[in-house]
């Protein structure tokens, strides 16, 4: 994305961007939050009498695809395509929709990725299903991440209820995975500065042994995809 917008002259869509973009001392729960709100789209605030959200990633492809097809001559010096940007827009859009659905049944599947100024894209899903009790609620929280500092690493946290929670984090560096095992009590404490009780924490090394599934809503009012 950086270098595209380099080849193309719109400072509000540069603009936009960085607005997008956090830096990742700055990552707080807020934060998250406003990532989530602006991952929905204009639409779904538009559609709850809400004022339009500004952080758009929407709005921004729209400008993005509008600007390249206006600039014909210019399209080879671009390192994304049209089709591969119009892709990004549909697979955004379904995703959108999925999420849009499970709200409406009483579920929770959100998958964002948050771009980062100064560190590679961070992958966040949150994931809880309908029909248990408040007490009995499971919400899960999938976390993707691959840096200098620390490699690649994964991290899976179920919260159950409202305060007990159990983690679980993949990292294919050793080192990480000891230093997480030696601060597993540092974090346990700061949790519970937060009212919040560490059931259990495991470090393991190596990969997630398994893809995360595609999410789909459980109940009624699917989309059937009737593609080949």
């Amino acid at each position: 994305m950086d270098a595209l917008l380099t080849n193309i002259p719109r400072p509000d869509l540069q603009a936009l961007w960085r607005a997008i973009q956090v830096s990742k001392t700055a990552i707080t729960p807020d934060v998250i939050r406003q990532a989530l709100i602006g991952a929905m789209g204009a639409e779904s605030n538009i559609a709850k009498g809400k004022t339009p959200i500004s952080k758009d990633p929407k709005q921004l492809l729209h400008g993005l695809l509008l600007e390249m097809s206006q600039d014909q001559a210019g399209i080879e010096k671009n390192p994304i395509s049209q089709d591969q940007l119009k892709s990004v827009m549909d697979e955004l859009e379904s995703a959108q929709v999925h999420a849009a659905q499970a709200q409406s049944q009483g579920e929770m599947m959100f998958s964002i990725v948050l771009p980062l100024r100064d560190a590679e894209p961070l992958e966040i899903s949150f994931e809880r299903q309908p029909g248990a009790s408040e007490q009995n609620q499971l919400l899960t929280v999938n976390v993707h991440s691959q840096s200098q500092e620390y490699g690649e690493l994964w991290l899976k946290t179920n919260l159950l209820g409202k305060t007990d929670v159990e983690l679980v984090m993949w990292a294919l560096r050793e080192g990480v995975v000891e230093q997480a095992r030696e601060l597993s009590g540092l974090l346990g404490q700061e949790l519970g500065k937060a009212g919040l009780v560490m059931r259990s924490f495991q470090a393991i090394h190596g990969e997630r042994p398994f893809k995360l599934p595609e999410h789909a809503p459980t109940g009624s009012g699917h989309i059937l995809d009737m593609r080949a």
